[in-house]
């Protein structure tokens, strides 16, 4: 077997079509499958193909793209501008996009390069490498929106929504998950529930949730305590957790924003030796269980991730075939998970 072509240059169909000795009109037929329809002699394909093989060829992809109009790659963006090791959440979710997106015949292209402007980032994304975008959370006023609005570049967004509602959108439903967590609350008794979240910029989400949690306990007849934010340290937790919880009225259950809060809150207790749920319940979103120092299963609202994923390609997928959704904002399905977290309101809070 001769060598392949010296250095790191690509190899061209012409060198194909070269060392196999035919036309490069015909080592391309042969080399995108249309050697049949053409009726190609068998010996000049199996000549095309080893010449191909052995010069290491593979057709451009932009250039094919350029042919057929698809790459069958999309790109996933961050609008948090950050990945961090651990983070069980994206790493759910990006499973579940993979899957979906390989069932749906797709690659799915991750970037994690965050240190460009969002104009450079819109000139990457929209270069001709995908097909489409999925874009992950973006804020109402991320620039990227814009850009993405006015663009052709096929693009959905998930757990966000587009507020020009130009962009389609598919999310959980925190009214839904949190009208069960109301309810619930309700029937077990309790009518002193306290809303955490974390500082730090990154906390989106939170204020959307506890203002659904505030609007259906309001149903009940029940007024949400005012929020508390504390860092989702276990240890400092502990050591501000008694006056925090004193401060409020002795709350009889706790909703954090997400489950990372929740158990770290659960850890906390641990080390205060207070018992959970006869001291007060707690409620968390997501559905996902944190490592922990707890032996407990924190309750939380579950939203239906791998419903989300299919709902995210085949949006991809009429958009990709030129065709417009009839319904641009998605909402998937949400159960309440109760784990070992919640219980009935406690006695004293009844004489409080």
């Amino acid at each position: 077997m001769a060598n392949k072509i010296e250095g790191r240059k690509r190899t061209t169909l012409a060198n194909v079509a070269e060392l196999a000795g035919v036309s490069v009109s015909t080592a391309s037929s042969i080399l995108n499958g249309r050697s049949e329809e053409l009726r190609i002699a068998d010996d000049t394909q199996r000549r095309v193909q080893d010449a191909a093989l052995q010069l290491d060829y593979t057709p451009n992809l932009l250039v094919r793209s350029l042919k057929s109009g698809r790459t069958n790659v999309i790109s996933f963006y961050n609008a948090f501008r950050m990945r961090t090791l651990g983070d069980l959440f994206m790493d759910r979710l990006a499973a579940m996009i993979e899957v979906a997106a390989g069932e749906a015949g797709y690659d799915v292209l991750v970037h994690t390069n965050f240190n460009r402007s969002p104009e450079a980032t819109y000139q990457f994304l929209n270069g001709g490498t995908a097909d489409a975008v999925i874009l992950f959370a973006p804020f109402a006023d991320d620039p990227l929106l814009h850009l993405l609005r006015g663009s052709r570049l096929p693009t959905v967004l998930i757990y966000s929504s587009d507020p020009s509602g130009v962009l389609p959108s598919v999310s959980d439903d925190p009214v839904e998950g949190l009208g069960m967590v109301a309810k619930r609350l309700h029937e077990l008794g309790h009518t002193k529930i306290l809303p955490l979240i974390e500082v730090g910029p990154t906390v989106r989400d939170a204020e959307i949730r506890i203002q659904a949690l505030r609007t259906a306990l309001l149903g009940f007849g029940i007024e949400l305590l005012e929020p508390a934010a504390v860092e989702a340290d276990p240890a400092r937790l502990a050591e501000d957790l008694p006056s925090l919880w004193e401060a409020a009225n002795r709350p009889t259950a706790i909703f954090c924003w997400r489950d990372f809060l929740a158990y770290s809150l659960l850890q906390a207790c641990n080390e205060l030796d207070w018992s959970i749920p006869n001291k007060f319940s707690v409620v968390g979103y997501d559905g996902i269980h944190w490592p922990s120092a707890t032996s407990h299963e924190a309750a939380s609202v579950l939203a239906d991730t791998e419903e989300l994923a299919t709902a995210t390609l085949a949006l991809i997928n009429q958009l990709v075939d030129g065709k417009q959704p009839e319904n641009k904002v998605l909402k998937v399905k949400t159960e309440l998970i109760p784990g070992t977290t919640l219980g009935p309101a406690p006695i004293y809070s009844r004489s409080s």
